[in-house]
């Protein structure tokens, strides 16, 4: 990648994280103006790695491609988590003790 490239995606996370310092999240309620900028810093600075690899024998082994893509994956994987926590994981696993037990029964021979 550019290192322009990695640099400019970086900037863009740290911005989001200024707005999200200015915009926190009030007492009661939600606020856009607090969750869209903290969406993008977390998905900017996910995927900042990809980014900011780079090729060649003087790159540091950190900035490599495998070492970056592995970073971005574990960081995508974990924002991922996150999300799902945020947004309904209390609602997930009676979802999966349902399902599981409709096909379990459906197996069984009545």
């Amino acid at each position: 990648m550019n290192p322009a490239a990695g640099r400019l995606v970086l900037a863009a996370g740290g911005v989001a994280t200024v707005l999200v310092a200015a915009f926190p999240v009030p007492r009661d309620g939600t606020s856009d103006a607090h969750r869209v900028p903290a969406g993008i810093g977390f998905v900017t600075l996910a995927l900042w790695p990809v980014f900011a690899a780079r090729r060649g024998r003087s790159t540091p082994p950190a900035l490599r491609a495998p070492p970056s893509w592995a970073a971005a994956a574990v960081l995508v994987v974990l924002l991922a988590w996150f999300v799902v926590e945020l947004f309904g994981a209390q609602s997930l696993w009676p979802l999966v003790v349902v399902v599981v037990t409709t096909v379990a029964r459906r197996g069984r021979p009545r």
